[in-house]
């Protein structure tokens, strides 16, 4: 495997992420353990040291297992299709890395979103001198650590067993289901309207539920309306845009690619529809953790401003994916004077 300079990135960067969350745990367990807030004594005021000193290795490590991500994704997408026998996109690429891949980067959204609510409690617990929240964010960082390990792992195993010499048919993964349902569009393609309709009610309803997070009195709600809307959205979104609106980007019909919509031949449009897609989750799901931090009276506002924070960028990454998504259909419309799908 191990030849591609940016396999071998990755895999650094992966190590980096183990050395910087080993060092956090070693860092952070006693204080799960031995925490008495209000003490005073030399024990607690190391076990104090060492919850910073955690925060900031694990910090590292987030930030390491974002990069290895995104190196992962761009190497699926962009740098692995030439070299893999038969694959034209990052379909093909998954297809020879097999099972390991994918779970490897479902691990790895599952590791960040479990670090995002460390990272948003942990910013909280840090507004505060009192630091009311450490045992908490303790406990959620390390019940993490699982998850990044795995990411990693099956990462590298999904790596180790890529097999440049055998070739593979991007083709197939995407057009054989169709073929054995004898062209009824099993699957996903199948109960595309019904994800279309509930792209359309959740597109609104998360508008008005993020707009709401930006008023100064935040209520529950908003927030939950919000977690609940991103839950619908998100996954409705992907499914429209895969078979609603690539026609107009790929200007062909019945191509339900997504790998296709990050290759330079289409301005690599998907980098910015799916990272929008994982901001809006990010912050529409981690809007209860702020809710509920916002619990204590100390941290109350630091909560709000979170929250205020959270609604916009939903706004900001909800608008830039239609955008992006709808814009191309409407553009087809103007250039040809009818809809791509007739």
């Amino acid at each position: 495997m191990i030849g591609h300079p940016l396999l071998l990135s990755l895999t650094a960067v992966d190590l980096l992420t183990l050395v910087f969350l080993t060092a956090s745990f070693v860092a952070v367990f006693p204080v799960s353990v031995r925490w008495h807030p209000g003490s005073a004594s030399g024990a607690q005021l190391a076990l104090e040291r060492r919850a910073e000193m955690g925060a900031l290795a694990a910090h590292i490590a987030a930030a390491c297992l974002l990069v290895s991500t995104l190196l992962l994704v761009v190497a699926v997408a962009l740098s692995l299709p030439g070299t893999i026998p038969g694959a034209m996109c990052g379909t093909g690429v998954l297809q020879a890395l097999g099972a390991p891949g994918v779970r490897a980067l479902g691990f790895r959204f599952l590791a960040l979103l479990c670090l995002s609510v460390w990272q948003l409690l942990e910013g909280l617990n840090r507004s505060r001198p009192e630091a009311p929240l450490t045992e908490t964010v303790v406990r959620i960082l390390l019940a993490s650590s699982p998850a990044v390990v795995l990411a990693v792992a099956e990462t590298q195993r999904a790596l180790w067993g890529l097999d440049f010499g055998i070739p593979v048919d991007c083709c197939a993964v995407i057009y054989d289901p169709v073929g054995v349902s004898g062209g009824s569009g099993a699957g996903a393609g199948a109960a595309a309207p019904v994800w279309a309709g509930a792209f359309g009610v959740s597109s609104v309803l998360l508008a008005a539920a993020a707009a709401g997070l930006r008023r100064p009195k935040v209520r529950r709600l908003p927030v939950w309306l919000t977690a609940a809307a991103t839950l619908l959205w998100v996954p409705s979104a992907a499914v429209s845009l895969i078979h609603y609106f690539s026609p107009a980007i790929f200007g062909v019909l019945a191509h339900p690619c997504p790998w296709c919509l990050f290759l330079p031949e289409h301005a690599m449009v998907g980098f910015i529809q799916f990272g929008a897609l994982a901001i809006a989750s990010r912050e529409g799901l981690l809007a209860p953790a702020a809710l509920w931090a916002g619990g204590d009276e100390d941290l109350a506002p630091a909560a709000a401003a979170r929250l205020a924070a959270a609604g916009g960028r939903v706004l900001a990454a909800e608008a830039v994916f239609l955008l992006f998504t709808i814009g191309p259909t409407l553009l087809w419309r103007l250039r040809h004077g009818v809809w791509i799908w007739g």
